[in-house]
């Protein structure tokens, strides 16, 4: 057999050989994003597949696949804003259907690689945005925030210095009356312009590097730039960007120190279902999906089998990884696959060569004046911050530190001394003391008495032997209130603290029959009010104090020996305030006041009134609330009678004493804290 022979029935083994052994569906999947909806067929050829559209009208988009040995994976439920439905049946041997129901207006896409066929499902209808605002949230973030009709379809990325966000098929309403300013501090040539049928907003930064995110509100897109973060500061930045109903200033530029979960913020995967697949097509998948350019170690070998639904990409990279024993580094939108050990190495390496540099290199002497901090409150924390060769020394008296370290170092500790030396924030606390006094007393009294005289002097008898004369009349002495003579009061109940009074005094001619009546009377309604008002400013985290009064000398003797001791008797408000990142003030508060009452003296000295109040509110920057109050009434009726006489009707007001008193007093405390502006 000669060389062409052989050539031919070597070319021909390998044809029958392709068509003997069909390929196997390794996996389906679904996400739906910024991007529309992503369908992903999963196999195990190295080729793009053969497939035939076989409808495309109407709500169904349907496609034929030959040649599929099996299909290894479960079907996903799809009800998306672009898909309401997907399936897949087997038509015969090696003949598999993929059918789509997708809404109205649907525009569909194919990519078709190797070991990936991918259906991606947009909306035709063109987005129409309207800008709504663009405002520098802080030096540090920017936000421009667009309402938008139906679901926009967008792209966001950063390079350096630069974010852009395009809006595919999107038209941008009222370029007319658009008023934007073009500069805001630290971000230049902010730029929204239509480039065909595409809406395409930039922007320019002064730090080093920037990074650029977007978040979906109900009714439009909110797109934000601001600077760098570390990987450990991204994952604090929250997924929805207003706390409380006020959006977040410092999103960007929370310093995370250390500690804490991770959080995952990529876009979520909708489903992955793959058996036995090679686990660099899985990742080269991944990478595509998150806009990723891909390096994979020769190091890293085997198959994969995962199930992930709805979970983001970052976090289903990070199980892989760990599950295979890989590592990974991204640097500049590059992700870097290799195996732990060698990351290990590179990293042994690296800080190897970094502490040889760092002996070789000459240091660098710096002097730094603080403003406001001491020198010596912050030497412990640059001291944990210098080099192995970087040395700290402080001049108390001039508050100067001075600071040598290779210069590397330099900046880092620069900027850290710049975050310390910050002036304290001042807050000014008022504290108002009310106190009411209401009383009223009202007393009403009566005295009378009378004498009446049968005498035959008087030229009246009673006619009868015994008895020949008789003498009668009130017998309570009015002074003493003794039983005396004859001639005194028979009710005697007075007004003890009348203010006016009534007399009466009748008799007849003889003066035989006498009558004396006295009606006394007193009502009294006062008012009081005090107002103390103490206020101190101090800075945040700092106790104050102010107080005024007096001290009272207390005399006391014992054993032969006067001992004198001073009491404070004063006003005094101590406050310590704390402020809060969303602008509202913890104190802790003790309030008193203290005054003598030389009305209750005990051996010559005055009792002490104390009011006071200690707790810990949280208030809002100028608000005002009452931290305690106390209210007292004190009622008192005295009712003197005279037994049985007093309740004879019309009559018995003649028996009786009334005395009303009722007394109100309020004390009442306000606490207002207001942060000082410079």
């Amino acid at each position: 057999m000669n060389i062409k022979a052989r050539i031919f029935i070597v070319l021909l083994s390998i044809l029958v050989g392709t068509s003997l052994f069909a390929y196997s569906i390794k996996g389906l999947n679904y996400v739906d994003n910024q991007f529309g909806t992503k369908v992903t067929v999963f196999h195990d050829q190295q080729q793009p597949l053969q497939f035939t559209v076989v409808s495309d009208t109407g709500h169904l988009y349907v496609v034929e696949i030959n040649g599929v040995d099996e299909v290894d994976a479960k079907i996903p439920k799809l009800s998306t804003r672009e898909v309401q439905a997907f399936n897949v049946e087997k038509l015969g041997k090696g003949q598999y259907r993929l059918t789509f129901l997708k809404k109205p207006g649907i525009h569909i896409s194919v990519d078709n690689t190797a070991q990936h066929l991918s259906f991606l499902f947009t909306g035709t209808a063109k987005t129409r945005m309207v800008l709504k605002e663009a405002t520098a949230l802080d030096d540090n973030l920017l936000a421009v925030k667009f309402s938008t009709s139906g679901k926009a379809y967008y792209t966001a990325s950063s390079e350096g210095n630069h974010a852009e966000l395009l809006v595919r098929n999107a038209s941008l309403s009222e370029m007319d009356k658009l008023n934007l300013p073009t500069a805001f501090k630290h971000f230049k040539g902010l730029n929204i312009r239509q480039v065909g049928d595409n809406v395409r907003l930039s922007v320019n930064a002064d730090f080093p590097k920037v990074m650029a995110k977007v978040r979906e509100n109900p009714d439009g897109l909110a797109f934000y730039v601001g600077e760098a973060l570390t990987p450990a500061q991204d994952t604090a930045v929250p997924d929805n960007m207003k706390v409380g109903g006020k959006e977040q200033k410092y999103a960007f530029v929370t310093r995370t120190i250390e500690g804490g979960g991770k959080r995952f913020v990529g876009e979520r995967i909708g489903l992955i279902d793959i058996k036995d697949i090679d686990i660099k097509d899985l990742l080269r998948y991944i990478s595509e999906f998150a806009g990723l350019n891909l390096i994979v170690d020769q190091s890293v070998t085997g198959t994969a089998t995962y199930r992930f639904k709805d979970i983001p990409w970052d976090q289903a990279l990070e199980i892989i990884l760990k599950d295979k024993g890989l590592g990974s580094e991204l640097q500049n939108g590059v992700l870097r696959v290799a195996t732990t050990e060698k990351f290990r190495n590179e990293e042994q390496e690296r800080r190897k060569l970094k502490e040889e540099q760092d002996l070789s290199v000459p240091t660098q002497t710096i002097t730094k004046p603080l403003s406001y901090a001491k020198v010596k409150e912050i030497e412990k924390i640059i001291k944990g911050n210098l080099s192995k060769r970087g040395k700290l020394m402080i001049d108390e008296r001039t508050n100067i530190i001075i600071v040598t370290d290779i210069p590397d170092k330099i900046p880092g500790i620069v900027e850290l001394i710049n975050t310390l030396d910050k002036a304290t924030t001042q807050v000014l606390i008022e504290a108002r003391i009310v106190e009411v006094a209401k009383t009223f007393k009202r007393e009403l009294g009566i005295q009378w008495g009378f004498t009446g005289i049968y005498d035959s002097s008087l030229g009246t008898q009673t006619g009868m032997n015994f008895p020949n004369s008789m003498s009668f009349g009130g017998v309570l002495d009015p002074t003493s209130g003794d039983i005396g003579s004859i001639g005194g009061y028979a009710v005697n109940m007075p007004a003890v603290s009348a203010t006016s009074a009534f007399g009466l005094h009748m008799g007849n001619v003889l003066g035989s029959f006498s009558l004396d009546m006295v009606l006394s009377a007193m009502e009294d309604d006062g008012l009081g009010r005090i107002l103390s008002r103490p206020k101190v400013v101090t800075q945040n985290n700092k106790t104050a104090e102010i107080e005024s009064g007096a001290r009272i000398p207390i005399q006391t003797v014992q054993n032969n020996t006067v001992t004198v001791q001073y009491i404070n008797a004063s006003l005094k408000l101590e406050v310590t305030p704390q402020i809060t990142a969303e602008g509202t003030i913890i104190m802790d508060v003790h309030v008193k006041k203290e005054e003598p009452d030389w009305t209750h003296v005990i051996q010559g000295n005055p009792t002490i009134v104390t009011r006071n109040a200690s707790t810990q509110v949280l208030v809002r920057n100028g608000g005002t609330t009452v931290i305690g109050g106390i209210f007292q009434v004190n009622d008192q009726y005295d009712h003197g009678r005279v037994p049985g006489l007093s309740r004879i009707p019309l009559l018995g007001w003649l028996f009786k004493h009334d005395l009303n008193s009722t007394t109100n007093n309020e004390l009442l405390i306000f606490v207002t804290p207001k942060i000082v502006e410079y």
